[in-house]
């Protein structure tokens, strides 16, 4: 038919998404620490333990953003032509990934699942972590990965 697209598995084009950090990420995070340190102050716990949740909450909130919680997970994914999939750590190398069917796409977010050789990972990837073009083709290549595991 004219002008469909075909999204067979194997005409997948080689593409590389490059995964810069996500400040709607770092947001959420922020106002789930905000709300779980209102409800650690506004529980029938005496005072001193109240405060002392909260310190807690407040604290682990620090910890998170000093650790670079907000940074993905994976500095590149590559999808050759071939449908392979490449995934590329901050620390270097590479290493080849199997998308599992259970892997999520929508246009709010992408909830990567793999299987490596050293066991299985997931990911959450949010549009502010690619250029919305690039985030796009990522949920094409993911649906048409996810259709390949599941037949």
């Amino acid at each position: 038919m004219p002008g469909s697209t075909n999204l067979s598995p194997r005409s997948v084009p080689a593409r590389r998404f490059e995964l810069q950090a996500s400040d709607t990420l770092r947001r959420l995070r922020w106002a789930l620490h905000l709300l779980a340190t209102a409800a650690a102050l506004l529980n029938p716990l005496p005072l001193p333990l109240r405060l002392a949740l909260a310190g807690a909450v407040v604290a682990a909130g620090f910890a998170a953003s000093a650790a670079g919680r907000d940074r993905p997970r994976l500095e590149t994914l590559l999808v050759r032509s071939d449908g392979r999939w490449v995934a590329v750590p901050p620390d270097g190398g590479e290493f080849p990934v199997e998308v599992l069917g259970c892997s999520l796409s929508s246009p709010l977010l992408v909830w990567l699942v793999w299987q490596s050789e050293s066991g299985r990972g997931r990911m959450l990837i949010l549009p502010d972590n690619l250029p919305p073009s690039q985030f796009r083709e990522l949920r094409v290549s993911l649906r048409i990965a996810a259709a390949r595991a599941l037949s």
